[in-house]
């Protein structure tokens, strides 16, 4: 597995994990709060990505991200831009493999 491989593994672990916490049936919550706690958890996870994989996030309307060398852009707050960037990797990651 590439490194880049398992960036999108860990990143795709942790947004998987994020889902399934706002989903979750037995969360009482009001959809306001539950929204507002799913984006502190993807905001906790850009803090992560900027910490251990040195990734470059700009706040604004686009949000942007680098990280591994793939630069991604979403108007859909970071949740978006996540899952933007998760779809990028997997393509290059693709590309890579089917050219080897």
């Amino acid at each position: 597995m590439t490194s880049l491989a398992k960036l999108i593994d860990i990143i795709d672990t942790r947004a998987g994990e994020i889902e399934i916490a706002f989903q979750d049936p037995a969360n009482r919550k009001g959809i306001i709060d539950r929204v507002n706690d799913r984006e502190n958890a993807y905001r906790n996870l850009m803090a992560d990505l900027a910490r251990d994989h040195r990734a470059n996030h700009r706040a604004g309307d686009p949000h942007i991200m680098t990280l591994a060398g793939i630069k991604t852009s979403c108007t859909a707050g970071i949740s978006g831009l996540i899952t933007a960037w998760l779809r990028k990797a997997r393509k290059q990651v693709a590309e890579e493999t089917a050219g080897a």
